[in-house]
C-alpha cells in the first residue's frame, strides 16, 4: 500500500490510542499485516485482500459476525476495530510463538487446544456459503490451473460425503484453517485468522490439524464421528491443500 505508514497513523483507532511506531509483519498470502505499537497497546492492522471475496468466497461481514460471536472465548483475539467495507481489521498483537508440531506431540498441549476448540465447536452456526463443500465448488471455479483429476476427485468426494450424511451434520462453527501459523501459544492457545471460518463440523478442524502438523489427534475426534466419514474426509483435506497450492502458482 502506498504511504501505508501515514495511512495507519490516520486510522481513527490508532490516532485516538496514540501512535508510536509500526512494522510490517511477514506478508501473508491473503492480506497485508502491520504490527502497530500505540500508547494503548500493541496491535495488528490487517489490510484485506479484496480478491478473496471474488475468488474464494470470503465474506468480510460474515467474518465480522464470527469475530463478534467468539469475542468472549479465551482462544479468540481481541478485536480493536473492524471495518469490513474499508477492508481493515485491527486486533490485539499476540506475543506468543506459533505452535510447532513438536509441541503438539505433548498431551498437555493437546488438551489445552482441545478445550479451546470445544468452546468454538459448541457454538451453533449456519451460513451455507461458508460450508466446505460450497467453498470447494467455488474454489474449483476460480482456480483454473487445478489438474482435472484433482478437481474430479474433489467433486466425487463431496458427493460421497453427502451420501454419508456428513454435510447435513455440519451445524457448528469451525475455524477451517488451523495450520501452525494460526495457533499461537501452547499453554493458552489463541486462534487467529478467522476469515475462512464458517459452518462446519468439529471433525474437520481436527483432521485439518492432523494433516498440517502430521500428528495423530484421533483421541480428540468428536463423539458423533461416523467412522465412514474418516477416509473420504482425510482425502478431501489432502486434496484441498493440493488445490490451494495451485492457487499460489
Amino acid at each position: 500500500m502506498h504511504n501505508w505508514l501515514e495511512y495507519i497513523q490516520q486510522l481513527p483507532a490508532v490516532k485516538q490510542a496514540g501512535f508510536i511506531h509500526a512494522q510490517p509483519l511477514t506478508q501473508g498470502v491473503s492480506n497485508d499485516n502491520i504490527k502497530v505499537t500505540t500508547h494503548a497497546g500493541i496491535w495488528v492492522v490487517r489490510f484485506n485482500n479484496p480478491k478473496l471475496g471474488i475468488e474464494l468466497g470470503v465474506d468480510r461481514h460474515q467474518e465480522a459476525r464470527i469475530l463478534d460471536l467468539i469475542q468472549d472465548l479465551p482462544c479468540a483475539p481481541q478485536v480493536i476495530s473492524n471495518q469490513p467495507d474499508a477492508g481493515i481489521l485491527i486486533t490485539e498483537f499476540i506475543d506468543a510463538p506459533a505452535l510447532t508440531p513438536a509441541e503438539l506431540q505433548h498431551s498437555n498441549c493437546q488438551q489445552q487446544l482441545a478445550q479451546a476448540l470445544d468452546s468454538v465447536h459448541q457454538l451453533a452456526y449456519q451460513h451455507l456459503p461458508s460450508r466446505l463443500d460450497q467453498r470447494l465448488h467455488r474454489y474449483l471455479q476460480h482456480i483454473p490451473n487445478a489438474p482435472l483429476d484433482l478437481a474430479q476427485r474433489l467433486q466425487d468426494t463431496i458427493k460421497q460425503l453427502d451420501t454419508l450424511g456428513f454435510w447435513a451434520r455440519c451445524q457448528c462453527l469451525y475455524h477451517s484453517d488451523l495450520n501452525p501459523h494460526n495457533i499461537l501459544g501452547c499453554r493458552r492457545p489463541v486462534l487467529i485468522d478467522w476469515e475462512f471460518a464458517g459452518q462446519g463440523h468439529a471433525l474437520l478442524d481436527w483432521l485439518i490439524m492432523e494433516h498440517e502438523f502430521q500428528t495423530d489427534l484421533s483421541p480428540y475426534y468428536p463423539a458423533d464421528t461416523d467412522s465412514r466419514w474418516l477416509h473420504p474426509l482425510q482425502s478431501l483435506v489432502a486434496d484441498l491443500m493440493q488445490l490451494w497450492s495451485h492457487r499460489l502458482t
